[in-house]
């Protein structure tokens, strides 16, 4: 194991624009702007060991924002842990809106544009971890980012002190004992940010479960109609086809196979039912929505290895062989 070499870097920052070069520095490239015109202040501390960076930072109310532009110019793949130690922040990416108040943590990636805007005065421990480190451990970060640990609850009364109190120490740690405690912190940041993306991947699995059944049960009912195809499920769902072959992917299916399956299984129930004997084979076809009596005798042979008029043929000799014997006259 490497042995940490610890750095303390300390800045202060009399304008905004000291303060915003010295923030990019110490992070990523990012635009930044002041909320207010009264005279600013800003201090950052950071001490690095190993490839994790732990930062405090206080200063005024801002918005911070990171866009595409800045993630070409710089192409750093961080993951950036925050926690609230004074004011309040507002953190956005993915969609996601989350309001951080003192005790809360929360997480956001550098590898796609997010914004923080902070009302008041604040003051943030910001821990910098390479993307992989976390991501390796708990999935994609999309499921936890912008998510909040709240201070009162079990992760965050057990997470946020030992993280302030690493940083704080670290420096003055020997090179086995900061070992140690880099490895911990690393486990106690995906432990506690693992609890949200299980949480999230949940809800996930439980929306797409939820669009899978919706989906099917619009295929049922739309079975009859020839010209229903993945994009008109789609559009039915307000989903992507891209997002909608995702869901049946689950299923180990796609869209079209499942509708084609469906057609056939409704026409095979029709054949085989004695009250539509004298129903044509092409009408029960079109009724089940193909266009074509060819395309579905083929497709209805590949699935139940036999033709239609066969299969049609067996099932009324097997009816007849199961009806009761009339009654022979005396």
């Amino acid at each position: 194991m490497d042995t940490p070499t610890t750095t303390s870097i300390s800045s202060s920052a009399g304008t905004f624009e000291l303060w915003r070069r010295s923030v990019c520095e110490t992070f990523v490239e990012h635009e930044c702007r002041p909320r207010s015109s009264s005279a600013f202040v800003g201090e950052i501390k950071s001490v690095k060991a190993r490839d994790l960076v732990f930062s405090t930072l206080h200063s005024r109310e801002q918005v911070v924002r990171r866009t595409n532009r800045d993630i070409r110019r710089d192409g750093k793949e961080l993951l950036l842990f925050v926690l609230q130690l004074g004011g309040h922040c507002n953190l956005e990416q993915d969609g996601r809106d989350t309001l951080l108040g003192p005790g809360d943590m929360a997480c956001f990636d550098t590898t796609r544009p997010y914004m923080m805007n902070f009302g008041d005065a604040f003051k943030q421990l910001v821990i910098q971890v390479p993307n992989s480190t976390i991501s390796d451990l708990i999935g994609p970060t999309s499921l936890f980012v912008s998510r909040k640990i709240s201070a009162t609850s079990p992760m965050g009364r057990l997470a946020f002190p030992f993280l302030r109190q690493t940083s704080s120490s670290l420096a003055e740690l020997g090179s086995n004992a900061a070992n140690g405690v880099l490895e911990l912190s690393i486990s106690v940041l995906a432990t506690a940010f693992g609890d949200l993306s299980e949480e999230e991947a949940s809800a996930i699995r439980r929306g797409k479960d939820v669009l899978l059944c919706r989906a099917k049960a619009y295929i049922e009912s739309h079975l009859q109609d020839p010209d229903l195809d993945t994009d008109d499920i789609a559009r039915s769902l307000g989903v992507s086809r891209r997002y909608l072959q995702e869901i049946f992917r689950a299923d180990n299916s796609t869209p079209a196979e499942f509708l084609w399956s469906r057609r056939l299984a409704r026409s095979r129930r029709h054949l085989t039912d004695p009250r539509m004997n004298g129903e044509p084979i092409s009408q029960i076809a079109l009724a089940c929505g193909f266009k074509d009596f060819t395309h579905f005798s083929h497709r209805f042979k590949a699935a139940y290895l036999a033709t239609p008029r066969d299969c049609r043929r067996m099932a009324s000799a097997k009816e007849l062989a199961t009806r009761p014997l009339a009654a022979l006259p005396g």
